[in-house]
C-alpha cells in the first residue's frame, strides 16, 4: 500500500484524450475566473493584480484550441488530485474509526454485547451456524 504506487496506478488509467484536456481547460478557465470576478466585482483594491487573469487566459485559451499543450499541466494537476484524495480518504477513515466506531465498540463491550458470535467451544469443528430454510418461496414472485 504505497502512496506513490497508488498515485502512479491512478495516473496510468487517466483519460488523456483531447476532449478530456479540453474539459480540463474549460474548468480551469471558468472556476478561477468566476472566483476572481467574484472577489473583484467592485472597485479593485490597492495592489490589484490585473496581470493574473492575463496569465491564466494565456495558459488555458490555447489549451482549449490545441489540447496537447495542456498534457503536462493536466497530468500534474491530476497527480496532485490523486495524492490529495489518497491522503484525505485515509485520514477521514481513520478519524471515523477512532471517533465513531471505537467508542461504540467500547460501550458495547462494557454492556456485554457481542456483535459477532466468536465462541467456538461447542465441541464442533467449525463456527458455522446452520439456518433453517425459510418457509416462503421466492422463486415465483409475480
Amino acid at each position: 500500500m504505497s502512496w506513490i504506487k497508488d498515485v502512479r496506478e491512478e495516473l496510468s488509467g487517466l483519460d488523456r484524450s483531447p476532449r478530456s484536456r479540453r474539459n480540463f481547460a474549460l474548468v480551469m478557465l471558468l472556476i478561477p475566473g468566476l472566483i476572481y470576478l467574484g472577489i473583484y466585482r467592485d472597485t479593485p483594491p490597492e495592489g490589484f493584480y490585473w496581470w493574473l487573469p492575463l496569465i491564466w487566459l494565456a495558459l488555458f485559451v490555447p489549451g482549449l484550441l490545441f489540447p496537447p499543450l495542456l498534457r503536462p499541466l493536466h497530468t500534474a494537476w491530476m497527480a496532485l488530485a490523486f495524492a490529495l484524495g489518497w491522503l484525505v480518504s485515509r485520514l477521514l477513515l481513520t478519524l471515523i474509526w477512532f471517533i465513531l466506531l471505537t467508542p461504540i465498540g467500547f460501550i458495547a463491550r462494557l454492556r456485554g454485547k457481542a456483535f459477532l458470535d466468536t465462541r467456538h467451544g461447542r465441541g464442533e469443528r467449525t463456527a458455522w451456524v446452520r439456518r433453517e430454510k425459510p418457509g416462503t418461496d421466492y422463486t415465483r414472485m409475480s
